[in-house]
């Protein structure tokens, strides 16, 4: 089965000369945002090729992309190993996870942002010529009206009220309107053109498959533009059968449209996991009571978890349902770029890449970075969403079945250097302690490997009130250059002070993909999967005497990258 290396990394600079606050701040004057960023500025990052504006949904739109998905995702695939590697030879080496018994493993994916609950949709309702519509949306603020995506059906029938305003309309009914935020400024919401082809305000379908693989064929990956999302990830197993590792949907709507949507294989951010009371300040402060001191600017963000307590990654819309232009597509590689003018509520405007590349022998690299376009000081953490099954659930990409029996993430062997944590609360917000892991029997230790499952029945409420598994952030130890800081059978490299691992407790609603053995095989199974985020200490920007700058400035770019390697035992 597959074996899995890899290793993230963020910039960490000096502290960042803070700045006057944003317009979003309620401290701040009510003056309008006045951080627009010129297209001219903005041009370096989205550029090749160049962004289609909002307002230019021409014919091209309809044509598929040149470097579009077009063949099965397993031609050419041929190689025993996959590896994701670093860019930066300095690197530590993060951690390592495996598939235990039967000498399984896959990938850990970066760590770090709380990948456990869901995330729940805003609903507002509005009466259309009698008909009652649900839309499932998040406004953002720095952005033009939303426009919805309805059925074609839902506008034939309201424009009929139209020319025949005497018909008395007698039936009442409900539609689910959908709208994704756009690549080109502040995450605005779009539309789709003519053609039903969703663009907004991407140069591609941000549905359209893309494909890259490692130049040997050990290899591939999918990838499409919305979130700039990694939909499937196959490797090679001992017996030669490739078998797909990550979770998702088939339907790449349902990235947007399903409730329950769980940031499957997506980027989060600007800021991933939890931000308590969706409140922070800058500079950090851990009480954000009046009166505050000289300087200091508080910022309320989307809050979208908890009946408002919390803002889990970003808030109600984020860098996972953005719709990403495609800024470079080789053979094997990809690179997704997004533009962020103050949305959520965030201070400043911050351009984002997300890189993925696939090398030989399988290395594979993602990199995430980020660069401040104004004077206003942000908060970022970003972080990769990717949710594992080392097995593949027991199936190969044919969907038929590779084993008879899967017993999910529990049997995953897992090694972490850590040896304390973020405590959190019965919500998963951060307490403010860093807590010691007590002993080599604590159910959080992980520091020898063994496998997830073997004191899983001591971890009620280790992942919140009501909960059994892990939902947890651990700090890890420092440790020599290259040495593993987590391994989940091949070592993880990273630079990054802390991991998330979740177990997937809340999994049961999501149909499991064809190569899953979908749909006959039911759904994915609650603790069946496993996502590793590689990123800092989770509300760090609430919590300055730990000493993290989370903080970032024009003088100052976010930079993580991950590195991983797959081979087979």
């Amino acid at each position: 089965m597959p074996v899995v290396t890899a290793s993230t990394t963020s910039a960490g600079s000096m502290w960042p000369s803070y700045v006057s606050p944003s317009s979003t701040s309620r401290h701040a004057a009510a003056a309008g945002e006045a951080a627009r960023t010129p297209e001219s500025e903005v041009a370096p990052v989205m550029s090749q090729p160049a962004v289609a504006p909002v307002n230019h949904l021409s014919p091209l739109a309809s044509r598929p992309h040149p470097h579009a998905a077009t063949s099965s995702p397993l031609q050419h695939v041929a190689a025993h190993r996959l590896s994701f590697s670093s860019p930066r030879a300095d690197t530590e080496p993060g951690s390592y996870l495996s598939k235990s018994s039967s000498g399984n493993s896959m990938p850990a994916s970066p760590a770090c942002a709380g990948g456990g609950a869901r995330r729940s949709s805003h609903v507002a309702q509005r009466s259309v010529f009698g008909f009652i519509v649900g839309h499932h949306y998040t406004r953002i603020d720095d952005g033009p009206p939303l426009i919805p995506v309805a059925p074609p059906s839902l506008w034939a029938a309201t424009g009929a009220l139209v020319r025949y305003p005497l018909v008395i309309v007698l039936v009442t009914c409900s539609v689910s309107l959908f709208f994704l935020s756009s690549s080109v400024a502040s995450l605005w919401n779009g539309l789709s053109d003519s053609q039903g082809n969703y663009r907004n305000g991407s140069n591609i379908d941000v549905f359209q498959d893309y494909n890259i693989s490692a130049p040997d064929g050990s290899a591939i990956a999918t990838f499409i533009g919305l979130g700039a999302t990694l939909t499937s990830c196959y490797v090679k197993d001992k017996n030669g059968h490739f078998r797909d590792v990550v979770l998702g949907y088939d339907g790449r709507r349902k990235y947007l449209t399903d409730l329950e949507y769980a940031y499957y294989g997506a980027v989060v951010g600007r800021y991933a996991n939890r931000i308590k009371n969706a409140t922070f300040s800058i500079p950090p402060l851990r009480q954000l009571d009046e009166p505050l001191p000289p300087g200091a600017t508080v910022y309320k963000v989307a809050a979208n978890e908890q009946e408002g307590k919390t803002a889990l990654h970003v808030g109600k819309w984020g860098y996972s349902r953005a719709g990403w232009s495609l800024v470079k597509h080789e053979a094997d590689r990809i690179t997704f770029g997004l533009r962020d003018r103050g949305a959520e509520g965030f201070p400043g405007t911050v351009h984002v890449l997300a890189s993925y590349t696939l090398g030989p022998d399988a290395v594979w690299t993602t990199r995430l970075s980020g660069q401040v376009k104004t004077g206003k000081a942000t908060p970022m953490m970003m972080s990769s969403h990717v949710y594992w099954n080392l097995d593949g659930y027991g199936y190969d990409t044919s969907g038929a079945v590779g084993k008879t029996t899967n017993k999910g993430a529990l049997d995953h062997v897992l090694k972490i250097k850590s040896s304390s944590y973020v405590s959190t609360d019965e919500i998963l917000v951060p307490s403010g302690s860093i807590t010691r892991i007590a002993s080599n029997a604590s159910p959080l230790d992980f520091r020898k490997a063994r496998t997830i499952g073997s004191r899983f029945s001591r971890t009620d409420g280790v992942c919140g009130g009501d909960c059994t598994g892990y939902d947890t952030c651990f700090i890890y130890d420092q440790s020599a250059p290259r040495e593993p800081v987590m391994e989940l059978i091949s070592p993880v490299r990273t630079n990054q002070p802390a991991v998330q691992v979740y177990t997937c407790n809340h999994q049961g609603s999501t149909p499991r993909k064809h190569s899953h053995g979908g749909p006959d095989a039911g759904f994915y199974e609650k603790h069946s999967c496993v996502v590793l985020e590689q990123q800092g200490r989770i509300g760090a920007i609430r919590e300055p005497e730990w000493g993290e700058d989370q903080v970032y400035t024009p003088s100052r770019a976010y930079d993580w990258w991950s590195e991983y390697s797959f081979s087979t035992v």
